[in-house]
């Protein structure tokens, strides 16, 4: 879907077509090792908008304790990327962050905060 390629064993393909999976749709390959072997697991995935409904609520109480300002640009980073994930999902348009974009996200907030207090 995003242009990359992935080489696999020739049997791989024969699983990904006994599990039904047609072309565009998500699904997910798992390479296991085995003894000094490799087995791959093939398993179609669910749309994202119900992969995100079973995830906790970004309102659900979490337990206070004493952090500092880069855990609080962690989270702020870390709940921008959930909704705007959710809100992708919902809007038909998958969005996907990876760790160094919330990295970055919490960096950019931190520095915005440093702004602030100055």
């Amino acid at each position: 879907m995003n242009g990359q390629a992935l080489y696999t064993p020739p049997e791989v393909q024969a699983q990904i077509t006994h599990a039904g999976i047609n072309a565009g749709q998500r699904f997910q390959i798992e390479k296991r090792k085995n003894g000094r072997e490799f087995e791959w697991i093939i398993t179609a995935g669910q749309p994202v908008a119900v992969i995100l409904e079973g995830q906790p609520s970004l309102d659900s109480p979490v337990e206070e304790i004493p952090h500092s300002r880069l855990e609080d640009a962690l989270r702020n980073a870390v709940s921008a990327a959930a909704a705007a994930e959710k809100h992708g999902a919902a809007i038909g348009y998958p969005v996907r962050f990876k760790p160094e974009d919330v990295r970055a996200m919490a960096i950019s907030v931190l520095i915005g905060m440093d702004r602030r207090a100055a």
